[in-house]
Formats: C-alpha cells, structure tokens, sequence
C-alpha cells in the first residue's frame, strides 16, 4: 500500500493527520469501516490511539467470524493507523510536546484541501 508507505515516512504530524483524514474519507464512501471510527476531525494522538484500539476490538470480532471482505478491510485499517501511530511516537520523541497539540484545522477533511 502507498499511504503507510507515505505515512512511515512523514516529516511532521499534519502530514499524517492529513493522510489519515484522507484514507477515513475514502472509507466513508463505502461504508468499509464503523461509522464511530470514520467521524472527522481527528482531534490528536490521543484520538488516533483509541481509534486504533477500537479497530483492535473490531479485528478480534471480525477474526471470530467466518473470512469475509469487512475483515480484510478492518485489517487494512488497522495497520494504517498502527503506522500513523508509530510516526507520530517518532515525531512525538524527536520534538517533545509537538504531536501532542490538535491537528490544524486544514486536516479535518482532505477534500477541503483540494478544493
């Protein structure tokens, strides 16, 4: 996949945020994930640990049923956030106290960016 690529190599912690503002939106559209994990903004570190917590639970549940395509994408999202996490703890030690602020307001919709 490209965006954990992308996201395991940001420079700073909008870019992640942005991307993963990015990757819940195209989520959305499908209805691929649980609507409490895909609600935008994404308010800081904090918020991506317990969305990453909630898809642990939601991939425990999905491995409990037969094989299907929701837990595929459950894992898919799964280890995105688990990427983002990871970059931010990174970010987080090199510059203490950064990661730990709010996303910029520019990061709660990815297609705000475009338009």
């Amino acid at each position: 996949m490209i965006i954990d690529y992308v996201i395991r190599n940001a420079e700073s912690e909008s870019a992640i945020y942005f991307l993963l503002a990015a990757y819940i939106e195209t989520t959305q559209f499908g209805e691929r994930l649980p609507e409490y994990l895909t609600n935008l903004p994404i308010t800081g570190m904090e918020d991506v640990e317990t969305r990453f917590q909630q898809l642990m639970m939601e991939c425990d549940k999905a491995s409990e049923r037969l094989p299907n395509k929701s837990g595929a994408i459950i894992e898919e999202a799964l280890h995105i956030f688990d990427d983002a996490l990871c970059r931010l703890k990174v970010l987080e030690h090199a510059h203490p106290g950064r990661c730990l602020s709010r996303p910029s307001q520019n990061t709660h919709s990815a297609s705000q960016g475009a338009a």
